[in-house]
């Protein structure tokens, strides 16, 4: 068999080596391929999704419409066709397809998230937010049924856990709810609310929240779990957030609970003050996140929303004015390293081991410019001026381009004009700054 990339006879190699994730060996191996006409529909499959998490949208929105024209129906092709026909800007060209999806049945988690997030961008809330409520409770067996147990049920002298167990970012944005929590119609009653949150949110959540039991995930569930009548009630990516919009509304004029719900312990913030005060020498303080991890079959995704480093250059003369501290925790990526260099940044990032200690110090930052990260929801818990740069396929947590956020009114959002393009974003945010 010529297993060359200019035959792409060899399915089974190609069916084995997706199952494993080993997409670049896939992009290497067919190479050749991208753009021409292929006569097998699993190759085009198979080569799409390897284009997709190779971060070759183009590609890999050809070869999935090949292998759709070609009769590949099932979920996962929808899963991975619909983002990429968003992020490249197709907007009729996706809608098409989400309403052709909807007419063979398609229901899978990711093709309703991207379909949630493709309308709640395009301002239809509620087409959008009955989608991501369709992806994350209907059709996940797992978190279905204990969904199906709790929705409606009478809670009163219940005892529950909320577990946030998935994505910082999302389980911040969540926790605006809290303190409102026990005068949701769908919690009212119940005789005692506890949460569990990874270990890294603990302290933060603690200080926070006094009025709730906290443990960690690491931890026993507090004796919740054994007291009589608990119901154990968990989260998902989206439930972890959206869990509470079924509960209370959603859409552009609902502005949900408490933005600025973070507290800092007094006497880890003046310790942090103290080394700040010292090394900042009078000068004004920004906290930076200039890139997102990237590792892992998902790191096209950190590339999509991190300015490479020739353009945070621009940024040079910010150790004029401004004392930078780098608040990535490790490991960082190389091109932090670089970008800290470039700007003369100091890397505080890595003595932190918890959100407690980041919120401390960013309590004592004039500014904060990070990437779209968690950093942004904690600064924005903290109600401290923010400046986010934004790719232009936007995740549709900050809305359409051009709109004003509703969750954080401190934060600036800095979006691409032309994808792929930062230095317009960066010259932006030196204007506001410098």
């Amino acid at each position: 068999m010529n297993n060359t990339p200019y035959q792409l006879h060899d399915e089974n190699w190609l069916f084995e080596t997706m199952k494993r994730s080993e997409f670049p060996a896939v992009l290497v191996r067919y190479e050749k391929a991208i753009g021409q006409q292929l006569d097998n529909k699993n190759i085009n499959y198979y080569l799409g999704i390897a284009c997709f998490f190779g971060g070759k949208f183009p590609e890999a929105a050809f070869h999935l419409n090949q292998a759709l024209h070609q009769g590949v129906f099932h979920d996962n092709l929808f899963d991975f066709f619909v983002p990429c026909l968003d992020w490249l800007g197709y907007d009729k060209e996706c809608l098409e397809l989400i309403e052709f999806a909807e007419g063979h049945a398609i229901k899978s988690p990711y093709f309703c998230h991207f379909a949630g997030e493709y309308f709640i961008k395009h301002n239809q809330w509620e087409r959008g937010f009955a989608y991501l409520r369709a992806g994350q409770i209907d059709y996940i067996p797992s978190f279905k049924g204990q969904i199906e147990e709790f929705w409606g049920q009478d809670v009163t002298d219940k005892r529950l856990i909320l577990a946030c167990n998935l994505g910082f970012g999302d389980s911040m944005m969540a926790a605006r709810y809290l303190h409102d929590l026990p005068n949701m119609p769908h919690f009212k009653g119940a005789s005692h609310i506890s949460l569990r949150t990874p270990n890294n949110l603990h302290r933060l959540f603690q200080q926070s929240f006094p009025e709730y039991e906290i443990c960690k995930y690491d931890d026993p569930f507090g004796g919740v779990e054994r007291a009589d009548g608990t119901m154990r009630l968990l989260d998902n990516y989206v439930q972890g957030l959206w869990l509470m919009h079924p509960f209370c509304g959603a859409g552009p004029g609902f502005a949900p609970g408490n933005h600025h719900w973070a507290r800092v312990d007094e006497n880890e913030q003046n310790i942090y003050y103290q080394q700040l005060k010292k090394q900042a020498g009078g000068k004004k303080i920004i906290g930076l996140v200039a890139s997102g991890r990237h590792e892992g079959q998902f790191s096209f995704i950190h590339h999509r929303r991190c300015p490479p480093p020739n353009a945070w250059a621009q940024l040079s003369n910010w150790a004029k004015d401004y004392y930078i501290i780098g608040l990535q925790p490790p490991p960082l990526p190389p091109s932090s390293h670089e970008i800290y260099h470039l700007l003369g940044a100091d890397n505080w990032g890595n003595q932190l081991t918890d959100f407690a200690q980041t919120a401390a110090i960013i309590s004592l930052c004039d500014w904060v410019i990070s990437i779209d990260s968690a950093m942004v929801h904690l600064a924005g818990a903290l109600d401290k001026p923010t400046i986010m740069p934004n790719r232009l396929d936007s995740c549709w947590r900050w809305l359409p381009l051009g709109k004003q956020n509703i969750w954080y009114p401190n934060l600036h959002i800095i979006n691409q004009t032309s994808r792929g393009e930062w230095d317009e974003v960066l010259q932006k945010i030196a204007a506001m700054t410098l």
